[in-house]
């Protein structure tokens, strides 16, 4: 019994011998972080790579003073110019806790693919790292400081967060890109960063909307973010707070009056396909909404016949603005809602007939929002 015990023991530590040590290691002090990092197209053609990494500024008080470092190099493809920018850094580039990865407007009017390939293809990437479109170079964005965070990437990933948050951007990181990306049935949209003033020292980041892809290209037109709000309930995607004011009257003084500020508390949104014998398509897209007020300066919600009149006037105008955003899409032709995926699944005789790229900006698609205003506030 001993010594079949003794010779398992000794098989054990042979086995330690061949098990010790790490091959694969990859450390810590060798690495140079990268944060966010922004893509843009020269006027030559040539891309160029920003990149944000952070490092410890040193102090004479003791601890040192957080910061970032901003540095861009230019190359052939994205790949060259990451390889650029290791031959100005100490360490290896590393991009395996990427935040936010921002596309310069140049980059987006072609097609994405080429330039994100590098991301996709290296199984070290972060591909929850959040994607956006800058109004103008990804590295003006990246440049930009703010005073309450020094770290450009937290920045930005928590503004987009908040957007998200808000139902003003989809929940989408870069891998949930790459799935629609190559869809025939459907497009997408990514959020749309401006730096908001001309005056570039004066001027923050800010989320100016949402920028509409058609295939792999941004199309140059965006949603307002109240209109994002309006298209995330459309496709039921509400995140955790959708908040809207409507001006709902014209003539009340002060101005303050024509106004409500509403939160959606339900939103229950139905896509109704209709394909005739000649693939004649009709869309009947409905959105119901329950509200709560949060915001009527003008009151009497006590009254029957004005809240009767106040969910009448809200359907009406949220309807208003329904049509508004088919119409920018249908323009951009950006099936941005799915309307492809549905043929694709219940009329595929019919898809297989179209050019979805040329029969999608003239189908029919009628809108109907119906809001129920079911809270009053506190005060009723």
């Amino acid at each position: 019994m001993i010594t079949k015990r003794l010779g398992q023991l000794i098989l054990l530590l042979g086995c330690l011998i061949f098990t010790a040590g790490c091959w694969d290691q990859r450390l810590f002090k060798e690495a140079q972080l990268v944060l966010s990092g922004g893509t843009d197209l020269t006027d030559s053609g040539k891309i160029s790579m920003t990149v944000s990494l952070p490092y410890v500024r040193k102090s004479e008080q003791g601890m040192g003073e957080e910061s970032v470092q901003i540095i861009s190099a230019h190359g052939n493809t994205p790949r060259e110019a990451r390889m650029n920018i290791d031959k100005k850094i100490p360490g290896n580039l590393d991009a395996s806790k990427m935040k936010v990865v921002v596309l310069g407007k140049k980059v987006t009017e072609q097609k994405i693919y080429p330039v994100l390939d590098v991301f996709y293809r290296n199984p070290k990437s972060n591909l929850s790292a959040l994607l956006a479109v800058a109004e103008g170079p990804a590295k003006a964005i990246l440049s930009k400081d703010s005073a309450d965070t020094p770290k450009v990437s937290d920045y930005l990933r928590n503004l987009l967060k908040s957007a998200e948050t808000s139902s003003i951007i989809p929940t989408q990181n870069i891998q949930d890109v790459f799935s629609v990306m190559f869809d025939p049935g459907k497009d997408f949209m990514l959020p749309l960063l401006s730096l908001g003033n001309v005056d570039i020292e004066n001027s923050i980041n800010n989320i100016k909307g949402l920028a509409i892809f058609s295939g792999e290209q941004y199309t140059g037109e965006y949603l307002t973010p109240e209109q994002g709000v309006l298209f995330q309930l459309m496709d039921n995607n509400k995140g955790r707070r959708a908040r809207l004011t409507k001006k709902i009257s014209e003539n009340r003084d002060p101005e303050i009056l024509n106004y409500i500020t509403i939160d959606v508390n339900t939103v229950n949104s139905r896509m109704d396909l209709k394909v005739s014998d000649n693939n004649e398509i009709t869309v009947d897209l409905t959105t119901d909404l329950t509200v709560k007020a949060i915001e009527y300066p003008k009151d009497q919600l006590t009254n029957r016949k004005e809240f009767n009149k106040l969910n009448e006037s809200l359907s009406k105008s949220f309807t208003q603005e329904a049509d508004k955003i088919i119409q920018k899409l249908q323009e951009a032709n950006s099936d941005a809602l799915g309307i492809g995926r549905k043929i694709i699944a219940f009329h595929h005789d019919t898809w297989e007939a179209l050019e979805w790229e040329e029969t999608y900006p003239e189908i029919t698609i009628n809108t109907k929002v119906n809001v129920e205003l079911v809270q009053r506030g506190i005060i009723h």
